[in-house]
């Protein structure tokens, strides 16, 4: 960018023919889950206890997988020890900050946009349970989770920032303890928070997956009325009616912007033996999808080129439990350097609308070159060999044709 910047009790599972057969049936891994986590009599957590008469050996298989997935994915609630929700001693201070307070003093750049918007250099990283957390650490700004320091600065020379939140866990897996605890209050207002001082122009969530090496990039993320969200740790265990996403009709999906298809590619040319692959929806009702619908969200929301703290590009990743911390931060480097890369493209083609003669301005000068562009794209190209068409999507709808005039003529008015 040029002149810028996720204890063991008793569960059991009661399903009818026709939801044992759609179990059987297959279809998404989660949604399989969900399937016998919302069955008739099932009560959670721990290790599951099904019978299916005529399939004795796929019982027992999916007893195995489905008791891990439990045991250890981030879409669903862990049960831990009682204390184990206490914050241990030496923490109390640090818990006791909010989020902007833990942030400290940041330095903030704001960019203006033709059209009136502006945007910041600033990408925000947040994790939940481990890997997340750990491979995010060294774009904490904060001290007391990074002594080794900061390196989201300006980062690999790119002209952005990086911040990374995430919560930290002395007393094992559970809430947590600091940004984004695993929970939905705690995480709603860490998010609002934190987007509200950093204006970020891009946000990418990670949380702890299922079992195994995968690097999921989720599609989209879906919200839900607040009884069916998996209870968190601390009441009041669901999101409650003053939290903003309790204004967003049950239902709702918000869509990944992230580039998934350069990410995965990129992933997978790491070598790494990570399971890379692009899901269509997170149907998850645990705090993974809750954090990454709130990125989707927010993008939409600020996703005017009028708007002064423009959001153009946000998703959610989900990182198997088996991913190490190394490997989990060479992946999700490689990710954010793809998603750099969408940004510096989307960037330079909002600053270069309508610049169609490319002398670095927007003005009357520009007329001439845009008619003929519309007209006879061909001759455009010859004549100003050193531009490319996409200055006249003005619109920026990936398209140049008569819908990008009155766009241009707005340009041509702007002071």
């Amino acid at each position: 960018m040029s002149a810028i910047q996720f204890s063991t009790g008793a569960h059991s599972c009661a399903l009818s023919e026709v939801e044992r057969g759609a179990f059987l049936r297959g279809g998404d891994a989660s949604a399989r889950r969900q399937r016998l986590l919302t069955a008739p009599n099932a009560t959670l957590p721990g290790a599951v206890f099904m019978t299916f008469s005529r399939h004795p050996l796929v019982g027992l298989s999916i007893l195995a997988w489905l008791g891990a997935a439990i045991a250890h994915g981030q879409d669903v609630r862990i049960d831990v020890p009682a204390d184990a929700l206490e914050i241990p001693p030496g923490w109390h201070d640090f818990a006791a900050l909010d989020p902007v307070e833990r942030l400290g003093p940041i330095t903030k750049h704001k960019f203006p946009l033709p059209g009136g918007g502006s945007h910041t250099n600033i990408v925000m990283l947040t994790g939940y349970w481990p890997p997340t957390n750990e491979m995010l650490r060294r774009f904490s700004i904060n001290a007391v989770q990074n002594p080794a320091g900061w390196i989201g600065g300006n980062w690999e020379g790119r002209g952005f920032d990086v911040y990374a939140f995430f919560p930290e866990f002395p007393s094992g897996l559970g809430r947590g303890v600091g940004d984004f605890e695993v929970d939905y209050q705690d995480t709603s207002a860490d998010f609002w928070a934190l987007v509200a001082a950093l204006e970020p122009v891009g946000i990418v969530t990670f949380s702890r997956g299922d079992v195994g090496v995968e690097w999921n990039l989720e599609g989209a993320n879906r919200t839900y009325s607040s009884a069916v969200w998996i209870p968190d740790y601390l009441a009041p265990t669901r999101p409650t009616p003053e939290l903003p996403i309790s204004r967003e009709t049950p239902g709702t999906v918000r869509y990944s912007t992230q580039p998934m298809a350069e990410i995965r590619a990129a992933v997978q040319l790491l070598g790494l033996g990570l399971n890379v692959f692009i899901s269509p929806i997170d149907d998850g009702t645990f705090l993974s999808n809750y954090i990454g619908y709130h990125g989707n969200w927010y993008r939409l929301m600020h996703s005017a080129l009028t708007d002064p703290a423009l959001c153009l590009c946000a998703g959610h990743i989900h990182v198997g439990t088996a991913v190490s911390v190394v490997n989990g931060e060479l992946a999700a480097r490689e990710s954010l350097r793809r998603v750099l890369d969408r940004l510096d493209q989307q960037l330079t083609v909002i600053r270069a609308r309508g610049d169609m003669n490319c002398d670095g301005a927007t003005n009357g000068f520009d007329v001439d070159a845009f008619v003929l562009a519309m007209v006879n794209p061909d001759a455009y190209a010859a004549a100003h060999p050193e531009c490319d068409m996409v200055r006249a999507d003005v619109n920026l709808n990936g398209r140049v044709d008569h819908f990008d005039i009155d766009p241009f003529v707005g340009l041509l008015m702007l002071p």
